[in-house]
């Protein structure tokens, strides 16, 4: 039957089956026997016609958001302008010169927030975040500014930020202010973190040395 009809129709031979575990009523159980022959090419295609459907307003949102602040990026001129394809997502990360090491923009929407950060992703992060806390001091006076030191002590992964708070990502008309700070932030922290970070040996760091004892990371 399948070879003899159009693609609009699809047959199925089902095999029924009824299964009982000890008193319970019987079950149902269907077992497919035959089935069209090009049946899972079409799921597949199917399933990927649905992965390349036009975005959702949030995916397209974030991808508008982030292409315009790779424009900034490249009207600045600093040492992350460069050509970066963006992502539907809620951060965007440039690389830093070592790997599982990022700098970040990201717009955490439900805070009205957009923020600036040095992300550490691998296993030595805990060692790296510590090292680099230990020279607060003197990046905080680099820059000017204080950072957040959240050493995320429930996972792995640590950062190192800066945040734009009562800020709104979806608010178009603000997206220039938002991008200039963005930017410059951005550029900021590679200035200050981009030799720091090459210069890091997790073996320079014991966990004994962590400050928990003193109280939390500040």
């Amino acid at each position: 039957m399948n070879r003899i009809t159009d693609e609009t129709f699809r047959f199925f031979g089902v095999e029924v089956e009824l299964w009982r575990i000890g008193q319970s009523p019987a079950a149902p159980r269907f077992n497919i026997v035959s089935k069209p022959n090009n049946w899972n090419k079409l799921v597949t295609q199917a399933a990927r016609a649905i992965d390349e459907a036009e975005p959702t307003s949030t995916k397209a949102l974030q991808l508008d958001y982030w292409s315009a602040l790779g424009s900034v990026l490249m009207a600045k001129g600093g040492p992350l302008a460069r050509e970066r394809k963006p992502q539907p997502q809620s951060w965007m990360s440039y690389p830093i010169g070592r790997s599982r090491f990022m700098v970040s923009a990201v717009m955490v929407r439900a805070k009205r927030q957009v923020r600036a950060e040095l992300y550490i992703s691998n296993a030595d992060a805990k060692a790296f975040f510590h090292l680099l806390h230990k020279q607060k001091s003197e990046i905080e006076a680099e820059l000017g500014y204080a950072l957040d030191w959240d050493e995320l002590p429930e996972g792995r992964d640590t950062r190192i930020s800066t945040p734009l708070n009562e800020t709104n990502p979806e608010d178009r008309a603000d997206w220039p202010r938002q991008h200039d700070w963005l930017a410059a932030r951005l550029n900021e922290l590679y200035r200050v973190f981009v030799n720091r970070v090459k210069g890091l040996d997790a073996n320079a760091w014991q966990p004994e040395d962590a400050p928990e004892a003193r109280g939390p990371v500040v």
